[in-house]
């Protein structure tokens, strides 16, 4: 007497079969798609390096930088990034002596209120680009001095979801040449 579920089985093995060599052949697709993807990345990183040889290394502010060319640079990043009315406060520190080195760095605070996160990769993508003597230090966020709710402390962009709101503590880094003076010998 066969049993009447033999063929039920049967038929559920041959399709499983048919499902897992399906699934195989998608991922063996998705692995040369990554593979590739690892190869181009590769490449893009390869002419990047050459452009930045080619372009002297990166780029150095040199001698002194002053307080009214830095906020020229930051608020002119700002305003390109969209973020100029977000940016409160740009406060230049004191150079300090890069160690064992001909190199002061000099810091600058920024202060952002009510700035998304991608509003602030913006910011520094125009920053990057349009000062390359400049890099960010630290980044400090905090949620923005208000006394309403959270749903107060969100936007709605024109994409209808909303962004959470901070307030980022900045300090962006200048590298300024600065020989060490040589005493003269007695």
């Amino acid at each position: 007497m066969r049993n009447p579920r033999t063929p039920l089985l049967t038929v559920i093995a041959v399709l499983s079969a048919i499902a897992a060599l399906a699934a195989y052949s998608r991922l063996e697709k998705l692995r040369g798609n990554a593979l590739a993807g690892e190869r181009d990345l590769g490449i893009v990183h390869r002419d990047l390096m050459a452009i930045t040889q080619a372009n002297g290394g990166p780029q150095i502010a040199v001698g002194r930088v002053d307080s009214n060319e830095l906020t020229r640079r930051l608020n002119s990043a700002a305003v390109i990034a969209g973020v100029r009315d977000q940016l409160v406060d740009i406060d230049p520190g004191a150079p300090a002596r890069v160690e064992n080195s001909e190199y002061n760095e000099l810091p600058v605070i920024l202060r952002f209120e009510k700035i998304t996160l991608q509003q602030l990769t913006v910011f520094f993508h125009q920053l990057a680009v349009n000062d390359p003597g400049s890099r960010a230090k630290t980044i400090e966020l905090a949620p923005p001095e208000a006394s309403g709710s959270l749903a107060q402390r969100t936007i709605t962009p024109t994409g209808g979801t909303g962004e959470e709101l901070w307030t980022a503590d900045v300090t962006v880094a200048y590298l300024m040449y600065a020989p060490k003076e040589v005493k003269p010998a007695r």
